[in-house]
């Protein structure tokens, strides 16, 4: 027996769930679903709807040394032996993240430097 489905119906994906502290660790949805250090709220360009939507504020990660980019000290991801550092800050839509899969570790620095973005309203 198979079941009918509605023409009508429509099917919502369950809203993401991230932290509601920053900085917390998150995934970008395009690309190689890339690691990145979320920092922020703020509102950012959505180029496939061509207006400004409610978007993060966040530093790409890479394993790649360069002289803009920060490094993060100790390594966040227990699992690599090489460093990690930061890119710039960038404003990216919200429905381009996702939670993180793994469980990174947040170092002090980091959590001192960006917790005065908890306080705005």
């Amino acid at each position: 027996m198979s079941k009918k489905i509605n023409k009508n119906t429509t099917f919502k994906k369950s809203p993401t769930l991230f932290p509601n502290r920053f900085p917390f660790w998150a995934r970008l949805k395009f690309g190689k679903k890339r690691t990145t250090l979320v920092i922020d709220e703020d509102t950012a360009y959505d180029k496939q709807k061509k207006k400004m939507v409610e978007g993060f504020v966040h530093r790409e990660s890479t394993s790649v040394k360069h002289k803009d980019y920060e490094e993060i000290s100790p390594n966040p991801d227990k699992d690599k032996k090489e460093s990690m550092f930061l890119k710039r800050p960038k404003k990216t839509p919200k429905h381009l993240f996702e939670p993180h899969n793994k469980t990174l570790d947040m170092p002090n620095s980091l959590i001192e430097r960006y917790k005065n973005n908890n306080n705005k309203k």
